[in-house]
């Protein structure tokens, strides 16, 4: 008898809100999958929570999680899926990582991330311009795309049909990325995982993505071809198809 299937939970990145996985959500669905797409605190329609760091972050969402599930994260919401796979174990039945790192900023030992002035001067112009800051983030993750402009024009209207995030909820999200390495703790991240990512992605390079894949104990890896950092948003039905055939899970936590 096929085991009852775990429901799939998707965490979007910085800045963004559940919203922009409708279309991933929906191609999933029409395959028999049940996903959930939920607001980070401060962020779409979820009332701010204060967040200091990872950890705290990923307490907030852990409180909502249902019993079991696979975990799924984009960008930011990559680091909260593996670190919550790591610290919740058996609840977590698989992981699904979408463009995601363990390390965002670039390090004289890692060089497969963004530049770290980048980063820092993103979270000082946060402070003195919101909006601003927040509309050039958009444009580097279009960046890389086969259509960078249909991208951009996408997720501005998704982000426009939700409330603006919270100015603190952004500035923490920045910290998080700019201070968070998990590096140490991926090879002790068991369950079946699936690794997607873009040969454009000037966020998380494609080198981040072979790294994880190859650092997992029990990872498959797809690089997604003139896909930038929203490649496995944009192209959903092939997306949903490498999840179906990769992480079907039943109460163990076995790919079957």
């Amino acid at each position: 008898m096929q085991p009852e299937r775990a429901p799939l939970v998707l965490l979007h990145g910085w800045g963004m809100h559940g919203g922009v996985f409708a279309p991933l959500a929906e191609a999933l669905r029409q395959l028999g999958w049940e996903v959930q797409t939920p607001d980070l605190p401060g962020h779409g329609r979820r009332a701010a929570e204060y967040f200091a760091d990872l950890d705290t972050l990923c307490q907030a969402v852990a409180e909502a999680l249902p019993p079991r599930c696979i975990l799924g994260g984009w960008s930011l919401g990559g680091l909260v899926a593996l670190r919550l796979a790591h610290t919740l174990g058996a609840r977590i039945e698989g992981l699904l990582l979408l463009h995601a790192t363990p390390c965002f900023p670039a390090t004289d030992d890692w060089p497969h991330g963004m530049d770290r002035a980048t980063l820092q001067a993103f979270s000082e112009a946060l402070a003195q311009s919101p909006t601003g800051t927040f509309e050039r983030f958009l444009a580097l993750q279009a960046r890389g795309d086969g259509a960078p402009r249909d991208t951009l024009r996408w997720l501005r209207e998704v982000a426009a049909t939700s409330g603006t995030p919270e100015p603190a909820a952004l500035a923490a999200g920045l910290r998080v990325l700019a201070t968070t390495d998990l590096r140490g703790f991926v090879t002790g991240i068991r369950q079946p995982s699936l690794v997607v990512g873009g040969e454009g992605d000037g966020l998380t390079p494609a080198e981040a993505s072979r790294w994880l894949a190859a650092q997992l104990p029990s990872a498959r890896l797809a690089l997604l071809a003139g896909a930038g950092h929203t490649g496995a948003l944009r192209r959903a039905e092939e997306v949903a198809a490498l999840v179906d055939r990769s992480l079907v899970a039943g109460p163990a936590g076995v790919a079957a």
